[in-house]
């Protein structure tokens, strides 16, 4: 039986979709996207900052260097799984997962991406985007998947033709979690029905590579 893990969590998680976190394949609008930023978080030409002083102290990653972060996201099936053979993961656009701020007490998923929506900048134009092809990523046992985030995070509002738009903004320097859905077969990956939902949270900026281990949640 499929694990009913952070079953209410689950629904209120947007999955990483074209044009910011979304939850179908279809190139949808940027206005999907989770909000960037939080509480202590005020951005300023496109980028956003947040004083380490209005964080809280288990959410603080001291750092000098300028933002933005990128980082590596390591989606591991290790070998001690207890699931005992491939895990898969859900692509359409891009890999579904969805990372969200220690700022805000982990409350709402960053739009990571501006896909299928133009800049706030160009206030008279729009783009149009076509379906997206559902895939599953299937990771075996012993095996991983790696993604880059660039760092950047994005909000969405309307330009003065009504149109998506979205505005950059550098993800500053704290602790986050990233969520991501895992499925027990390519076609449940293809139906969006997850059998349980990994979750780990790391630093930014961040050393190496950041180890998403697919495990399934204690019973």
């Amino acid at each position: 039986m499929k694990s009913q893990f952070f079953v209410g969590l689950a629904a209120a998680v947007f999955f990483v979709g074209c044009g910011g976190n979304v939850s179908s394949g279809t190139g949808g609008s940027g206005g999907d996207g989770g909000a960037a930023g939080g509480a202590g978080t005020t951005s300023s030409g496109g980028t956003t900052n947040t004083s380490s002083s209005t964080l809280p102290q288990e959410c603080t990653v001291e750092t000098t260097q300028p933002g933005p972060y990128e980082i590596t996201l390591r989606f591991t099936n290790p070998t001690d799984n207890p699931v005992g053979g491939s895990v898969f993961l859900r692509k359409d656009c891009l890999l579904n997962y969805s990372i969200r701020e220690c700022a805000d007490g982990f409350q709402n998923s960053l739009g990571l991406s501006g896909a299928c929506t133009v800049d706030c900048s160009q206030s008279n134009e729009c783009i149009e985007c076509g379906a997206c092809p559902t895939d599953a990523v299937e990771i075996a046992l012993g095996a991983q998947h790696d993604e880059a985030w660039s760092g950047l995070v994005y909000t969405f509002a309307q330009n003065n033709v009504g149109c998506s738009c979205h505005e950059e903004h550098v993800a500053p320097a704290q602790t986050y979690r990233v969520y991501v859905p895992v499925y027990a077969s390519a076609l449940d990956a293809q139906q969006g029905e997850p059998s349980f939902q990994a979750i780990a949270d790391f630093p930014l900026p961040s050393a190496g590579a950041v180890v998403v281990n697919l495990y399934p949640p204690p019973i």
